[in-house]
């Protein structure tokens, strides 16, 4: 892990995930800062904030147990049908508390200072959630869980690095985007 000065700046972090036996892909990116700072400010102002007709608030590993560093989870896909929001309340923010303080426990956040930053949460979940039997929640649990986890170290260590990205630049082609420039997009 990269030596991290007593104040932490804004950290970024993204990862992406394919379950296969889901057949299922989740994204969880982060924004990591002090609370007492502009980060602090935009935290504040979020939370409670109505995105796409789900509310931003705090994850909680259990009513009543909220996760430190405080979190707040954003809802990024815009659905509102019920069955969805409650894979998303019942599953997936359970499975980000237990990946914040997965975080905690593997040294990418001081637990010194799990009280005076704050972490915001934007995640993908595709609407073919709401098909989960409730047997497979448990994967899509750990699916969150593992993405959530990897994000916050990912932002903490500053990965990837800019020479890793000058490196590997043409290397990397998007998804939806193949770097063949003959590419037949009809």
């Amino acid at each position: 892990m990269a030596v991290m000065s007593e104040t932490i700046s804004i950290k970024t972090g993204e990862t992406s995930m394919h379950s296969q036996e889901l057949n299922m892909h989740v994204t969880v990116e982060v924004v990591i800062g002090e609370l007492d700072s502009s980060f602090g400010t935009a935290f504040a102002t979020l939370f409670g904030q109505d995105v796409d007709g789900e509310t931003c608030f705090l994850v909680s590993l259990k009513e009543n147990v909220q996760v430190r560093p405080a979190t707040l989870m954003v809802n990024k896909s815009g659905n509102t049908d019920d069955t969805y929001l409650k894979v998303w309340n019942d599953v997936v923010q359970p499975a980000v508390a237990h990946g914040v303080v997965d975080a905690v426990r593997n040294g990418d956040v001081p637990k010194k200072k799990a009280n005076d930053i704050g972490i915001i949460a934007m995640l993908w979940a595709a609407p073919e959630i709401v098909d989960i039997a409730g047997s497979e929640h448990h994967q899509l649990f750990d699916l969150y869980r593992d993405a959530t986890c990897k994000a916050v170290h990912k932002a903490m260590d500053n990965e990837p690095s800019i020479d890793w990205l000058l490196e590997k630049q043409d290397e990397m082609a998007r998804h939806f985007y193949p770097l063949d420039k003959d590419a037949d997009f009809n």
